[in-house]
């Protein structure tokens, strides 16, 4: 595995230069996108390099433009619609990483007592992570942080499979977890939660 990481650092390496002119030449319009856009492309060719090793470079990249345009139509940019042209169906917001995803939207989804909401959501959260193992919760907080599945299953090496069945193991886990927490609640005789 260590081989073929650093194979495909070196060959990242050798494509870097076109990676930078592709994002130049896509970027015409708005100039403070290149680096962002040469980012996109040199993650999506790791990944694919990743699954399939021997990859030739035109089909890496035709999909490097297939990922540039779909940037070009993601969520809304800080400085404006990258593509003015393209009506968008969803606004990406801007979040911190330093925040726990997960309890800001479960005080966003009820707003009738924030301050109990997050507490309650931040001991529910660490909780559920103490069942977790580390790969699970590593999993659980890049998809709560707004990455894709598939995202995610690329980013930590995994088939779609072992995705597959890391997130049934986390449904699991919280499943068990508010199960044991709505039947401790309910013998103290106080109400059950609800998130």
């Amino acid at each position: 595995m260590a081989l073929l990481i650093k194979q495909i650092e070196e060959r990242l390496a050798a494509l870097d230069p076109d990676i930078r002119a592709l994002a130049r030449t896509w970027s015409r319009d708005h100039p403070d996108a290149r680096e962002d856009l040469a980012q996109e492309v040199r993650l999506a060719i790791h990944c694919e390099l990743l699954a399939n090793p021997e990859s030739p470079s035109n089909y890496l990249f035709q999909r490097a433009k297939h990922i540039i345009i779909d940037y070009r139509k993601r969520g809304k940019s800080v400085d404006g619609k990258l593509n003015r042209t393209h009506r968008r169906r969803q606004v990406w917001q801007l979040a911190s990483l330093d925040a726990d995803p997960w309890v800001d939207r479960a005080v966003q989804s009820r707003q009738l007592r924030p301050v109990e909401d997050l507490a309650l959501a931040r001991v529910a959260y660490g909780e559920l992570r103490e069942r977790l193992t580390a790969q699970q919760a590593q999993y659980l907080a890049l998809r709560l942080q707004g990455y894709r599945g598939t995202e995610v299953d690329c980013l930590l090496g995994l088939s779609k499979k072992q995705g597959f069945l890391l997130r049934r193991k986390i449904g699991e886990a919280a499943q068990e977890y508010l199960t044991e927490t709505m039947v401790m609640d309910q013998k103290q005789g106080g109400k059950t939660w609800r998130y």
